[in-house]
């Protein structure tokens, strides 16, 4: 009886806490916004059509199972929403994309349809139209995402320009984001046989500054963020490209926090993040979202620059990356460099010194690749070695904790 008080005693304890933490995040968030902005976001959260759903009362932590919407701990906190950019009216969204018209249209995700848009100050921007009626999965998808965004901020993420979640005509609700005008890394289609002018711009010296940036941002999601965070979408088009060919990460709707050492522990700072707790399976087939996935699938970005098959991570069956992982992988020694040629991209075999750092990218690749997920390595070593890819070569591998096996 004894154990049963103290544990409700910690519980309790804990709560006010988070709680307090919380409120304090909120009042440092305050003292950045005009009372106008604040009040427009506090408005927003009022009305009927955004509380109707989900919302609830107070924050608490459930004693149950995580429910798979957890809407109202982002709701209740105006500030955060309030830290994740403007609130667009409807109307608003409506003129910037023609209202929503087909040609307007850049693609279908499972996270919502993207649109183009102008706004009224001329500027262009990227719409993703979120229906909250088609499924629970867009609820969680759209709560982790202003989340995220909201939390953190880091110049190799895609910026997130604000909101619309006043909406009283249907479910829809919209997300804006900064225009990518060279779009993202999938673009690049085909380019180590067609020899056109998208082949002939991205050279060895634009693949690596791409390998590199995207290599940073999960590097900020892995080691800088508190908790670490997993991306969990890591393919050619979750890596968009700006106005000066900068990465920016994209399809951060699937981001949660790393796995943590008990389920309670890992339940709290999910909870206190205000991402939704998740159980699904990643690409290694651990039960819950890790670092190695992120690496493992990085690995196929690094493998793909390499050999100028862009998009095969977005587009390809399992089936066929399996089959084209198994084609490509063996061909790629730390002992032997005589083989490279058959697999990577012909534009790239220019002189010797040029073949050693594809040599060298081709190696980490594989390591990112290793099946057994405790042998791939940090995204921080990654990066130290895409930055250094000489060193790969001449350090001795466990030095860069680069193992091939």
């Amino acid at each position: 009886m004894t154990w049963v008080i103290t544990m409700a005693h910690v519980y309790d304890n804990w709560e006010r806490l988070v709680r307090a933490t919380l409120r304090m995040e909120d009042l440092r968030i305050t003292g950045e916004k005009t009372p106008s902005e604040v009040s427009s976001i506090s408005s927003s959260l009022s009305s009927p059509s955004f509380n109707s759903r989900t919302a609830s009362s107070s924050f608490k932590f459930s004693k149950t199972a995580a429910s798979p919407v957890q809407f109202s701990s982002l709701y209740l906190s105006s500030f955060l929403l309030a830290a994740a950019g403007r609130a667009f009216e409807y109307a608003e969204i409506l003129e910037a994309t023609d209202r929503l018209s087909e040609s307007n249209l850049i693609k279908r995700g499972r996270s919502g349809d993207l649109f183009r848009g102008r706004l009224r100050d001329k500027s262009n921007v990227v719409v993703k139209k979120i229906d909250l009626s088609s499924s629970v999965e867009k609820q969680e998808r759209l709560v982790t995402e202003l989340g995220v965004l909201g939390k953190v901020s880091h110049n190799r993420l895609v910026p997130l320009l604000g909101y619309c979640l006043q909406n009283k005509n249907n479910d829809d609700r919209f997300l804006v984001y900064k225009y990518m005008p060279y779009k993202d890394l999938s673009s690049f289609r085909g380019l180590e046989s067609d020899g056109n002018d998208s082949s002939q711009s991205l050279d060895f010296v634009r693949r690596m500054k791409i390998a590199i940036g995207a290599a940073e941002g999960l590097c900020y999601l892995h080691h800088e963020c508190v908790p670490p965070l997993a991306h969990r979408d890591i393919q050619a088009s979750s890596i968009l490209l700006d106005d000066r060919s900068e990465v920016r990460l994209g399809s951060l709707s699937d981001v949660c926090a790393q796995k943590w050492e008990t389920e309670s522990h890992k339940h709290m700072v999910s909870k206190f993040l205000r991402l939704p707790l998740r159980s699904d399976q990643g690409p290694s087939g651990s039960p819950e979202a890790a670092w190695e996935d992120d690496v493992y699938c990085f690995g196929k970005i690094l493998l793909e620059l390499v050999t100028g098959k862009l998009g095969m991570s977005a587009s390809s069956s399992d089936a066929a990356m399996k089959e084209w992982l198994e084609q490509t992988l063996p061909l790629i020694s730390i002992y032997e460099k005589e083989l490279l040629p058959i697999i990577i991209d012909p534009s790239l075999i220019i002189d010797e010194d040029l073949l050693e750092e594809v040599w060298a990218v081709a190696i980490v690749a594989r390591s990112c690749l290793n099946p057994r997920p405790s042998r791939r390595p940090l995204m921080r070593y990654v990066l130290k070695a895409l930055e250094n890819p000489h060193e790969v070569l001449r350090e001795p591998i466990d030095s860069l904790l680069i193992r091939v096996e």
